[in-house]
């Protein structure tokens, strides 16, 4: 079995054991009710830290209970949305039953506005360069899980990027590549190889032959 096989099983949690290290920074960016958080403050120990920010109050409640209770102190919790510019805007979570209110983006879903399933907020916003400026810290991994506002938070990191290159893994709806994404990648890719960690496909070989409609994890390793 290839490594892309191993972390395409639950893409998340292997990307977090196949990459973290003891003492390392980890920003875990739309922390969701804490599944990220807690495998990467095992993996980082007490010597690292992890930063999970998460906006949205049903989910924060979740993420803070979890928390507490896995007895890990070295994750420190944002209740702020990271993007690529600091502000209060608007926020929409994601009402359907299933999905118990923890879903939600800075980017409205067409689909679920449609079958009136999306609720309009506000959330206050700072950029990922501001928060390691102001705290003095620099991460090693990050993760991105943001329905599809993910440009948005690389758009606010590029500092922090290009200067420490950290390893990334983000979600990417194909459906989007035309809103944002083509322009992500054609940022990332001097600085990263690309790959679909799905399938270990290179990016740029695949999306520009072809299309898709499926959620995938984009594993971003520097060059």
């Amino acid at each position: 079995m290839t490594i892309f096989e191993t972390l395409a099983a639950d893409a998340t949690e292997n990307f977090l054991r196949n990459f973290v290290k003891p003492g390392q920074i980890v920003f875990d960016v739309g922390a969701n009710i804490g599944q990220s958080a807690l495998v990467a403050g095992e993996l980082t120990g007490q010597s690292g830290r992890v930063i999970s920010f998460e906006p949205n109050p049903a989910a924060f409640k979740g993420l803070d209970a979890a928390v507490r209770a896995s007895g890990y102190r070295n994750i420190t919790l944002v209740q702020k949305a990271l993007s690529d510019r600091a502000g209060t805007f608007d926020f929409f979570l994601d009402t359907r039953e299933e999905y118990t209110g923890v879903a939600s983006s800075l980017r409205q879903l067409d689909d679920l506005a449609a079958a009136g399933k999306s609720l309009k907020s506000t959330v206050e916003c700072i950029t990922l360069d501001y928060y390691c400026v102001t705290h003095g810290l620099t991460p090693d991994i990050i993760k991105i899980d943001v329905e599809s506002a993910e440009p948005l938070v690389i758009s606010g990191g590029r500092g922090t990027i290009e200067r420490r290159r950290p390893i990334m893994l983000f979600e990417f709806w194909e459906t989007w590549w035309n809103l944002g994404f083509r322009e992500l990648f054609e940022y990332l890719k001097p600085l990263y190889k690309l790959i679909r960690m799905q399938d270990g496909e290179d990016v740029e070989d695949f999306y520009y032959t072809q299309t898709g409609n499926r959620a995938v994890d984009i594993l971003c390793l520097p060059r």
